[in-house]
């Protein structure tokens, strides 16, 4: 299953470079990532989550976007592929949405698998 996934990542970072000389996604590539932690401040110390996210943005256009979410030391494992756009890029409004991939591993999950849909403002 992780293969699968493997190669969905692999079409998505293949298609974005494939476009990359294109009018819509001409421009300076942004990268964005994001990692971050929480842990659980009380006895016994124990990490609640840990997520790690790259996005990479040209121009309106979020593409690829690859991350990897899990719970409790890995006991949860959700990785998650996608891409999106912008909508509305002003100065006082932000609106963009991405359609994302996951696949659940680890011993705690149901190796489940489905879209999602994400719209951020």
């Amino acid at each position: 299953m992780k293969h699968k996934l493997c190669l969905y990542i692999g079409l998505l970072f293949a298609a974005s470079v494939s476009h990359a000389e294109s009018e819509v996604l001409s421009g300076p590539a942004i990268n964005v990532v994001l990692v971050r932690g929480a842990e659980q401040m009380t006895n016994p110390h124990v990490i609640t989550y840990r997520v790690a996210e790259w996005t990479q943005i040209r121009g309106k256009w979020m593409l690829p976007d690859i991350g990897y979410y899990d719970t409790e030391y890995g006991k949860d494992q959700i990785w998650f592929a996608g891409g999106g756009l912008y909508v509305v890029n002003r100065p006082r409004v932000t609106y963009y949405q991405e359609f994302y991939i996951s696949q659940e591993a680890g011993p705690e999950s149901s190796e489940l698998r489905r879209p999602s849909h994400r719209n951020q403002s």
